[in-house]
């Protein structure tokens, strides 16, 4: 590794870990869990730009433009505009949670569902993070080791470690500022790329020749299917809410999500669809699993890849964090801690147990697996199963616990069940969501006529 290189890795991550010790320091359980929800719209904004501009979605949606500029434009469409929708449910998500004191979604569903709704939700929740974090740590393998000459396995041991160090040390209250200063950096890497890097095989004129060829076979009727099917990750994403939890009013978390949504606007409806069609034209025959490190060797000089190291592990990190921390919740603190006399009533030591748990073992299996997209398709196939709960939300007289839990497990049956052989696409997925959406009414109008009582499970 350059000598340049080094020390660039070497001084981001003591400013990284000396971040997350100061803010650590007399940190309140509040502070830990929450920030004290006390976030405004720049750090809600900045801290969910910095976790979902990560490698999986990056690297996923990369090879898709390379593909299909046109699928990754409404793929990403979908994100912005679902991303949107829940900035204006923010706030009865926010005064539910600060009313009652929570800190997770799994909470949010115990709220209103009860336990098993609770856990069944907290174990959705784990398989869908678990996954995206092992998507995080085999994109940064990949990346670090190409640019950094280290070994993959040596470029996960040090993302996993740093990340390990500074959430034990500081929690949610940590991981919110370090994404601050990992957002900078990102948006100081986009800056310097666009104007100072560049290539003369790259043409603008190539890359929108490709683009309006794309539209020219515009598919309304497909392009809404793709739009449906993105969606429900933001909907139902748990990092996403606890930036709600953690706001300081509902004004502060639905700009920070409108602005976040303007950043994905730039970021992947438009920047990467562009830039992706002119990497296809200028280098056709390139890889599509590898067409983001191949953009980036299109556009940066030699002198530039220590910055580039740099704003790597600026994307990775920051997602790495968001995801295992969510994942380490759902795990203990929302999982195994609820039957731990010893746990129970420590949520702080629960998340930190769940969060040394999923990054060792996320890890490993990293460097086990190869192709991020087919993991990218099958947590968005999942997330969908999750969208019955929002009921709890989204109406006054909610659908029954039971209907409502047997839903979400239909649905999670019949992706899984059509996903393994390869018979699961995007129409059927919308189409199962769309009837986990009707199912809950369906069932607690047949338990009303069969005098079962339906509506009588909820908790509230």
């Amino acid at each position: 590794m350059p000598i340049e290189s080094l020390i660039g890795i070497a001084v981001y991550i003591l400013a990284v870990v000396g971040l997350a010790w100061l803010s650590s320091r007399k940190e309140s359980r509040e502070q830990y869990m929450i920030s004290a929800r006390a976030l405004g719209p720049f750090a809600i904004a900045a801290s969910m730009i910095a976790g979902w501009t990560n490698m999986g979605l990056v690297m996923g949606l990369s090879t898709i433009a390379f593909l299909d500029p046109l699928y990754a434009f409404w793929f990403s469409l979908g994100i912005i505009l679902s991303v949107t929708a829940v900035a204006f449910m923010a706030g009865p998500i926010r005064r539910i949670a600060n009313d009652a004191g929570l800190y997770t979604m799994p909470e949010f569903i115990l709220h209103f569902y009860g336990q098993g709704a609770a856990f069944l939700m907290a174990a959705m929740i784990f398989v869908i993070y678990f996954i995206i974090v092992i998507m995080e740590f085999m994109a940064g393998g990949i990346l670090l080791s190409s640019y950094a000459g280290i070994s993959p396995a040596l470029s996960v041991l040090i993302l996993g470690g740093v990340v390990a160090l500074y959430l034990m040390l500081g929690g949610f209250n940590t991981m919110i500022r370090t994404d601050v200063l990992q957002c900078a950096f990102i948006f100081l890497f986009a800056i310097i790329m666009l104007t100072l890097g560049g290539n003369s095989d790259f043409s603008g004129a190539a890359a929108m020749q490709k683009i309006t060829a794309a539209f020219g076979e515009l598919s309304w009727t497909g392009g809404l299917i793709i739009m449906l099917y993105t969606a429900p990750a933001q909907f139902v994403a748990p990092d996403l809410w606890q930036r709600i939890y953690a706001s300081r009013s509902t004004s502060a978390a639905r700009n920070g999500l409108l602005i976040t949504a303007a950043v994905m606007t730039i970021f992947y409806l438009i920047g990467t669809p562009f830039l992706i069609s002119g990497l296809a034209a200028a280098a056709p025959d390139t890889d599509p699993q590898n067409a983001f490190p191949a953009l980036l060797n299109l556009f940066m000089p030699d002198q530039m890849i220590p910055l580039l190291l740099v704003a790597l592990m600026a994307v990775i990190m920051s997602s790495i964090d968001s995801f295992s921390f969510v994942t380490g919740q759902a795990l203990v603190y929302d999982g195994f801690a609820k039957f731990i006399p010893a746990l129970k009533n420590r949520p702080k030591l629960a998340t930190r147990i769940g969060v040394g748990v999923v990054l060792l073992v996320a890890m490993g299996l990293s460097l086990v697996l190869s192709d991020i997209t087919v993991l990218l398709y099958l947590i968005i196939y999942l997330f969908s199963c999750l969208l019955p709960f929002l009921y709890c939300i989204l109406m006054k007289n909610p659908p029954s616990r039971t209907g409502t839990m047997t839903a979400v497990i239909l649905a999670t049956i019949a992706n899984i069940a059509l996903y393994i052989p390869g018979l699961l696409n995007e129409a059927i997925n919308v189409g199962i969501a769309a009837a986990a959406m009707v199912f809950p009414f369906v069932f607690d109008v047949v338990q009303r006529r069969s005098g079962g009582g339906a509506k009588t499970d909820n908790a509230v």
